[in-house]
């Protein structure tokens, strides 16, 4: 907290191959208290949100694999070789 305050804090950089190549998703419960949570999910590349979601739990991840597959499908398959993998690695 304190490098924040001084401005001394470095941020990262980071490269990304092309759109749609790394998705970064984030949970925000800080608003726990009054019985809601945010869930969001943007394209790393050109940071275009993919999913933004209101939710009133944050202890289910099938929450979570819902979005990102519903976001999927919203691609019309276009990254159908990624849900297969996530497929294949939810029921090994």
């Amino acid at each position: 907290m304190k490098l924040r305050r001084q401005r001394k804090l470095k941020r990262r950089v980071m490269h990304v191959q092309g759109p749609n190549f790394v998705w970064s998703t984030d949970g925000y419960d800080k608003l726990r208290h009054w019985g809601f949570y945010i869930h969001g999910c943007i394209d790393a590349y050109s940071r275009y949100i993919i999913w933004l979601h209101v939710g009133v739990s944050n202890k289910q991840s099938q929450l979570i694999l819902k979005y990102y597959l519903d976001a999927i499908k919203e691609l019309e398959g276009k990254y159908m070789h990624l849900l297969l993998l996530f497929n294949l690695y939810i029921y090994l």
